[in-house]
């Protein structure tokens, strides 16, 4: 049987990786821009048919934002730039203490809209505790400082209400045609309309920002490679502070587009990257992309400094992806992802039912790309997850939207050519430059997606204690409502809250049901169809029923 399979054209996000070569001299991005900042700070309310694109991923982190406003200031209208020009310079706070390392001048307000409202000492330790960490520990080079900008020569950190967790303005470039610049931070003043509330979200936006001044103040600062910026800081936030997790909140996003290229996720959603390259080979690798950065494009600089280990960004990419897959109830404890199970499972390009002998797939990718392939056996009664991988980076760099066509054969039976994925199954990649692709098989042993026993038969199921197991395949969390209709749609059996059992048959979660309607009572022999509710989906089947 033949698949083919069409990954869509991403649209790219307001604040994600496109040509700001172009986009800089255009009205409409120019007034998304200041749509978008004004409303943060309460001035205006963004129009819906304006921003479309907007969303509270693109909101976390307004370094960007900011900066390409005040670069953009002149392309302005007056009336926009008389609304601006207050934001976009440094603020004026009436108060101010010092950090017990020295490092940091904090302004700060005791009253008004910018009133502080968590403890001005924990955000003090969380100043200092972060610049231990990515600097003394890790050793990346500190922030320059700003020759006497607010005050001293201390880095400074103004808490305000800003409406998004945080923001590193740059000011000052180091030396001429060096990229680098001199900067101050500015946080919100609470977090009470963010994820993480009060000073844990203080905590991890110091940690996320103070890296962003690491980043354009010692290393580079570069618009083409925001992606970059935004991953490497929101993994600061975990790496520095392990309890809070705030990233959580923006993993869904790669983990139900895994199909995307590298560089189309906004960073955020991307942190568990250097949680991999962390564990798989120590914090240097990540402190040599920044060394490379100067001189070449995030991918290149992530490419070359896994060369340098000894792999490959092709081959790291795809166990990326397998580390991906063993998430939420698949995972497994010490190994993979620490904290894997409270993130989402992976969504699967496609789902196709094996029929033997063989299954043809043709796959049009993105470089720089994982693409999960789900096979179901319903002879055999079990799952492979096949995850083909294009490690292109150099297409990714000159054309991130162009797709390259590759055919996956999935094979029960070894054929020339094929790699063996388990004892089960093989498989062969046929593509133009197979150096460019990986592929790779995680079996789910004895893994059913689908009703058992079937048909249940009161004689036999029943008598032994059986009960209809029904594996639950919907990934959103939530409430699991479960209800079982006749042929003719009546109503046999209902229940809201239905609990879910973790089944080591399955892989997965599943409902168990002991096959009685809702009085008790046996059924008639028949076809019933179930339903199950989970949130606003539904997963619906048959089952064959025999009352002898």
């Amino acid at each position: 049987m033949i698949h083919t399979i069409l990954v869509m054209m991403l649209n790219i996000i307001l604040l994600g990786s496109f040509s700001y070569s172009q986009e800089k001299n255009n009205r409409q991005h120019l007034d998304s821009l200041y749509n978008l900042y004004l409303s943060l700070r309460g001035v205006e309310t963004i129009s819906i048919a304006q921003n479309r694109l907007i969303n509270n991923e693109n909101i976390k982190c307004g370094t960007f934002l900011i900066n390409d406003l005040v670069r953009n200031l002149d392309s302005f209208s007056p009336r926009q730039q008389m609304l601006l020009k207050p934001f976009l310079q440094r603020p004026s706070l009436p108060n101010s203490i010092i950090s017990p390392s020295g490092f940091f001048r904090i302004h700060f307000d005791t009253t008004g809209s910018d009133k502080i409202g968590y403890d001005l000492n924990l955000l003090s330790q969380a100043l200092d505790s972060s610049y231990k960490f990515e600097v003394n520990y890790l050793g990346f080079l500190a922030p320059p400082l700003d020759n006497g900008e607010g005050g001293d020569n201390k880095y400074d950190v103004y808490v305000q209400n800003l409406g998004s967790y945080g923001q590193t303005v740059f000011e000052t470039e180091v030396t001429p045609n060096s990229n680098k610049f001199t900067s101050y931070m500015e946080i919100d003043n609470d977090f009470i309309e963010l994820p993480t509330k009060g000073i844990n979200g203080a905590r991890v936006t110091v940690a996320h920002e103070l890296h962003h001044a690491i980043q354009g103040g010692s290393y580079i600062f570069r618009d083409g490679d925001r992606f970059f910026y935004e991953l490497t800081s929101t993994s600061m936030e975990e790496f520095v502070y392990d309890d809070v997790n705030d990233y959580y909140f923006y993993l869904p996003s790669y983990f139900f587009s895994p199909e995307k290229a590298f560089a189309e996720n906004d960073g955020y959603n991307l942190a568990i990257w250097n949680i991999y390259l962390k564990e798989n080979f120590n914090f240097n690798i990540i402190k040599r992309q920044w060394e490379l950065m100067p001189l070449h494009r995030a991918l290149n600089a992530i490419s070359t400094s896994i060369a340098e280990v000894g792999s490959s960004f092709k081959h790291e990419l795809n166990r990326f992806g397998v580390w991906t897959h063993y998430t939420k109830h698949r995972a497994i404890p010490n190994k993979y992802f620490e904290e894997g199970a409270f993130y989402p499972l992976i969504k699967p390009l496609v789902t196709i039912s094996f029929t033997a002998p063989d299954e043809v797939i043709a796959i049009n990718s993105k470089a720089t790309a994982n693409n999960f392939i789900h096979v179901s056996n319903q002879i055999n009664n079990d799952t492979l997850f096949i995850i083909v991988t294009n490690g292109d980076v150099v297409s990714a760099g000159n054309n991130i939207s162009q797709l390259f066509t590759c055919t996956l054969r999935i094979y029960d039976q070894n054929v020339d050519g094929s790699i063996k994925l388990n004892d089960k199954y093989f498989a062969k990649l046929e593509t133009d430059k197979p150096f460019l692709w990986l592929l790779s098989g995680e079996y789910q042993g004895g893994s059913i997606s689908f009703p058992f026993p079937q048909p249940f038969s009161y004689a036999i199921n029943y008598q032994q204690g059986q009960v209809i197991i029904i594996p639950v395949i919907m990934i959103n969390d939530g409430n699991i409502d479960f209800y079982v209709y006749s042929s003719a749609m009546n109503l046999i059996y209902s229940k809201e809250n239905h609990q879910t059992t973790l089944s080591r048959i399955t892989g997965g979660y599943t409902i168990n049901w002991n096959v009685l309607d809702n009085k008790n009572r046996k059924l008639a022999s028949g076809i019933y169809i179930y339903v199950i509710k989970s949130g606003d989906d539904l997963q619906k089947g048959k089952l064959v029923i025999l009352h002898d």
